[in-house]
């Protein structure tokens, strides 16, 4: 929900100053569009009311929340609808952003009975904006951020979602047609920095849609604490910055904003990449031996791995998923990756593990080894390792 949000309001800012978007993702003054608006005007109604409910109390939400801000920067329509009353017809444009903004929300609403996204949710409130047959078909994109918030890779998210992966239509108007360019646009990207800047290259359809979408699906993956740039494309050697709302558009929306963090901090499963304090250049892997084929990891210390943690000075070594691999990291550098399958029913064990030839320390088991310890496992049968288990 946070990197919808983010999507749109980088849009703002690629529109109006294109150096710093690619630098920094968002001016301070940027500005919210009905994009971002519709996020926020929907995201307590599916995170916490019953799927009963009356269109009017829902029209006088998403006003009530739009109204607590600046929204000159709506389109009129967005905001002739706003004025005009629940009872009047709802316009074609302003039924498009809800209708592609339902799902992105959508893709963190849990099912009670099972664990699996809320589908009932999604349908309920596509009804009151009129969702037809395509529309239905765009609610797959709720499974497929479900999906990488899990931890699925992107292989893994969009197996079976064949409407939209397939389709390329190159009507600015087609739902499914942002959901194929929001999708390619975050299969080529390395982080979440990347996959915006690869949506605002993407010459389809209405940028702030496109950006928010392929901002949505990026933070279920990377996470969009922090943004990474590439060494050679930095201003005085600074990659590394934190992604940050407009101070106004924060204290207007204090209770969204606190509600959405909330739910995605109660949600998460796994350490994403853009919490680890790593860059993002281009780096080069290489097998070592599996000395930690025959450990096996109960369901808790899996689970552990999976969390981790942020790096201080007590706890130096990390962890982070991207993609399927577990990467060990220190002070900014990536020494180790490694893979998890599962070995028996209540067991796991570490498949694969590779060093990073850019880093000769990546050489060695020690990082890994230290990560484990710090994430809490008892790694006491690992003291005997030495430079004769090296490559």
């Amino acid at each position: 929900m946070l990197g919808a949000i983010i999507g749109d309001l980088a849009a703002w800012t690629w529109e109006r100053d294109p150096a710093l978007f690619y630098r920094r993702l968002i001016a301070p003054e940027a500005q919210i569009s009905e994009v971002g608006l519709a996020v926020l005007g929907l995201a307590e109604p599916m995170l916490r009311w019953s799927s009963d409910f009356e269109w009017e109390s829902l029209y006088n939400h998403i006003r009530g929340v739009c109204r607590k801000g600046n929204i000159a920067d709506a389109s009129p329509y967005f905001r002739d609808w706003l004025q005009a009353g629940y009872h009047t017809l709802i316009p074609k444009r302003v039924k498009r952003v809800m209708l592609l903004v339902i799902p992105l929300i959508g893709g963190w609403c849990k099912a009670f009975y099972r664990n699996a996204v809320d589908k009932e949710r999604i349908v309920a409130f596509s009804r009151k904006f009129h969702g037809n047959k395509e529309e239905h078909y765009f609610s797959q994109l709720a499974e497929v951020i479900y999906r990488l918030r899990q931890g699925a890779t992107k292989h893994e998210a969009i197996q079976g979602v064949h409407y939209l992966k397939d389709w390329s239509l190159l009507d600015p108007e087609s739902p499914l047609g942002y959901a194929y360019h929001a999708w390619e646009c975050f299969k080529k990207s390395w982080d979440f920095t990347s996959a915006l800047h690869n949506a605002m290259r993407c010459p389809y359809g209405d940028k702030h849609l496109l950006a928010a979408l392929t901002g949505a699906i990026a933070e279920a993956m990377y996470s969009c604490e922090y943004g990474f740039i590439r060494r050679k494309y930095s201003l005085n050697n600074d990659i590394r910055f934190e992604v940050s709302i407009p101070e106004e558009l924060g204290r207007s929306y204090r209770d969204e904003f606190a509600l959405i963090s909330s739910h995605k901090d109660l949600d998460r499963v796994f350490f994403p990449k853009n919490r680890a304090l790593t860059n993002v250049e281009r780096w080069l892997w290489f097998d070592l031996p599996n000395i930690f084929v025959d450990r096996l990891l109960r369901p808790e210390e899996y689970q552990r791995i999976r969390l981790s943690h942020d790096t201080d000075w007590e706890a130096r070594y990390g962890i982070y998923l991207d993609d399927g691999w577990y990467y060990v990291y220190r002070s900014e550098i990536l020494l180790n990756r490694f893979l998890i399958e599962q070995a028996t029913e209540n067991t796991y064990r570490i498949s694969r593990v590779q060093y990073c030839r850019n880093h000769p320390q990546g050489k060695t088991y020690q990082a890994l080894i230290e990560a484990l310890r710090e994430d809490g496992l008892d790694m006491s049968d690992c003291s005997l390792i030495n430079d004769s288990h090296f490559v």
